[in-house]
């Protein structure tokens, strides 16, 4: 195997960098099968920071549990490697178990932060975020929800997509925190955190995964950076 790095583009407004693994074609090829594209990533990511991350679960325990077979057939002959033999072996009595509901009906969670503004006299930041949980059983999820959190048991919610505000009860009034809700369709969970906020969850439910296995994504606006020296300022003057 070799990794391959560079800069492909080197010049203002932008510094553009690429980094390729190569390994056996058969072994890459059963890695990007067990790499699902992350929900989301086939439209532009949006906000002062974007992050969408795939989590076929059950493909890569399958995966890895395939490799640890590989390894156990035909053992690392080289003492260096020795240990690694052991890991294998290691990791598939780990990978065994079963991986319970609802986190192997998980398949992809991304995640938006929109405004984090510092308020005057007040220390807690105006803020407008979103998340999104992709899975295959949503109301199984929120029902052990409401079961462990006594808040949630009179919560009405269907899969319609529609904003449900949450109870403010959820959290102590002295957090001054802003008003969350929560929807749902037959494939997501979905909460949006801030004024208005909930106005934005229908799109997006329906931005689409990528068309090619993009497993992470990870974007931020250069407008973060004029909000970290503005909370920098903040605290060196407290």
């Amino acid at each position: 195997p070799r990794i391959v790095a560079g800069a492909e583009t080197y010049a203002p407004p932008q510094l553009r960098i690429a980094m390729q693994l190569e390994t056996e074609p058969a072994l890459a090829q059963a890695l990007m099968a067990a790499l699902a594209p992350a929900p989301g990533t086939g439209a532009s990511a949006e906000g002062l920071f974007d992050l969408s991350l795939a989590t076929p679960l059950l493909k890569l325990k399958e995966f890895w549990l395939t490799q640890a077979d590989a390894v156990a057939a035909k053992p690392f002959a080289c003492p260096e490697f020795a240990d690694l033999n052991t890991a294998f072996a290691k990791s598939k009595a780990q990978l065994g178990a079963t991986i319970p509901a609802p986190f192997s009906d998980l398949t992809g969670v991304p995640m938006t932060l929109d405004k984090l503004e510092p308020r005057k006299g007040s220390r807690v930041p105006d803020v407008a975020s979103r998340m999104l949980i992709a899975t295959n059983n949503p109301l199984a999820a929120v029902g052990m929800a409401q079961m462990a959190l006594p808040q949630l048991k009179d919560l009405q919610i269907t899969t319609d997509g529609k904003p449900v505000a949450l109870p403010a009860s959820l959290l102590p009034a002295s957090a001054q925190l802003p008003p969350v809700w929560l929807a749902l369709t037959d494939k997501a969970i979905a909460l949006a955190a801030g004024q208005g906020s909930e106005a934005t969850l229908g799109a997006y439910f329906a931005a689409p995964p990528g068309a090619t296995p993009v497993f992470l994504r990870v974007h931020f606006s250069g407008a973060l950076y004029g909000l970290l020296g503005k909370y920098a300022d903040l605290m060196q003057a407290a």
